[in-house]
């Protein structure tokens, strides 16, 4: 795929190939500092990626594909690292939180940030999201396999 096609966006509101490699590469760099924080605190509070946001304030369309593709590697490579050196009283480690280690996404009506009620998870159930949830975000990109072989295996191979 060339360069100018990893930028174009199938749809207005549909990421480009190339925006959602920079989603995954921030969505290890987010979890990797929430994992530490919830094997630190006993109720940890996760701020928002602000994801959609994020897309526009970073400028992830103009970046560098061959620089995301390394990034993105080094973001894997910390996550797995960090997943990797949990020792058994980590894995072993529940929290309650107002957010989970995976999913900080939207509040349902009536929620508020200091309203919802606490949820209690633990570490290797976040370990378990992990793959899925990266998964499930290039599967809702129309090029999927242009970011699997570009952006997730290529670089995991180097």
């Amino acid at each position: 795929m060339e360069e100018g096609a990893l930028r174009q966006r199938p749809e207005p509101q549909v990421w480009s190939a190339l925006e959602y490699a920079c989603h995954v590469r921030d969505v290890f760099l987010v979890q990797r500092e929430r994992l530490f924080l919830a094997l630190v605190e006993d109720c940890p509070s996760f701020a928002p990626m602000y994801r959609d946001q994020r897309v526009t304030l970073a400028r992830y369309a103009a970046e560098d594909p061959t620089r995301v593709a390394d990034q993105l590697h080094m973001a894997a490579t910390l996550v797995g690292e960090t997943f990797g050196g949990i020792d058994d009283a980590g894995w072993r480690r529940e929290n309650a939180s107002t957010t989970s280690l995976l999913r900080q996404g939207g509040v349902s009506p009536g929620w508020g940030p200091t309203t919802r009620p606490p949820v209690s998870y633990g570490i290797r159930r976040a370990a378990r999201g992990q793959r899925p949830q990266v998964l499930s975000m290039v599967a809702d990109q129309p090029a999927t396999k242009e970011v699997e072989s570009r952006f997730l295996i290529s670089p995991l191979e180097r």
